[in-house]
């Protein structure tokens, strides 16, 4: 998954078997005439973007179909909603303050970017 704010890949999934999908907000945006930010995934209660509390979700799921039903059910229901969404299968979601939290089975199926050499030493 691509950080919907940064650009950076925080985890990498290694999948057997299944899909996966990521939904977010950073993709299809634009400014409204008034200057307010806006984006493609709306509100059904509105009809307006929806502002959740999160930037992006990752889902994991039996099908790629079911996945991105899942990704976007999670974004679209906020931090609590997403959670519970994605317990089943795991995943990961991206709050509006930019933290990343897995969930569910993710912990099980998550393998973190190796970094080089040049990367470790510039680190410390």
């Amino acid at each position: 998954m691509e950080h919907p704010a940064s650009g950076n890949k925080p985890h990498l999934f290694k999948l057997g078997s299944g899909g996966i999908a990521t939904s977010g907000i950073n993709s299809r945006a634009w400014h409204k005439a008034d200057g307010s930010p806006a984006h493609h995934l709306l509100d059904p209660s509105t009809g307006d973007p929806c502002w959740s509390g999160l930037l992006g979700a990752t889902a994991l799921g039996p099908t790629s179909l079911e996945a991105e039903t899942l990704a976007k059910a999670a974004l679209l229901s906020g931090p609590e909603g997403g959670r519970r969404i994605l317990s089943r299968y795991g995943g990961m979601i991206v709050h509006e303050s930019n933290r990343v939290e897995l969930v569910g089975r993710a912990t099980i199926r998550l393998r973190l970017p190796e970094v080089s050499n040049e990367e470790s030493t510039a680190a410390a």
